[in-house]
């Protein structure tokens, strides 16, 4: 099953408009409700508790949001966890200073690895949802 499809499916049936890239590998997109627009990095775990994201992706994520063309209002890393509707947000703000601090670690690969042990001792940093009505509320697209 294809978490970030479900996902995507999820949102958008609670009024979520989602434009997704051309290329649906790169599982990031633009969502917007009632007039806020985010990009959203979802990822679902392939190991239970581990997400393992190419930084370049991160960066493309981000490069995004700094565009005054693209009107966003932000961006942030949905970290999905066994099911579409349960995970980690982490803000791109919030995202840079968990890198800052060493809860997110770097592979030699060059891909960042988010793990859900360090990751829970930071709820402030990386709230968990439990539901797509609570990610809308972390991430700031509830009305």
């Amino acid at each position: 099953m294809d978490l970030v499809a479900d996902f995507i499916t999820r949102l958008r049936a609670l009024g979520v408009e989602v434009r997704e890239t051309a290329d649906r590998r790169e599982k990031f997109f633009r969502a917007t409700k009632s007039g806020k627009a985010i990009v959203v990095l979802a990822h679902e775990s392939k190991d239970i508790g581990l997400w393992d994201i190419r930084e370049g992706l991160l960066e493309e994520c981000e490069a995004n949001w700094e565009k005054p063309e693209n009107k966003l209002d932000g961006w942030g890393v949905s970290l999905l966890d066994k099911d579409a509707a349960t995970g980690y947000w982490i803000s791109g703000d919030n995202y840079s200073e968990l890198f800052d601090c060493g809860f997110v670690s770097q592979k030699r690969s060059g891909a960042i690895l988010f793990d859900s042990k360090r990751l829970c001792e930071h709820p402030d940093l990386a709230p968990y949802f439990r539901s797509i009505e609570e990610f809308l509320q972390l991430s700031g697209l509830s009305a």
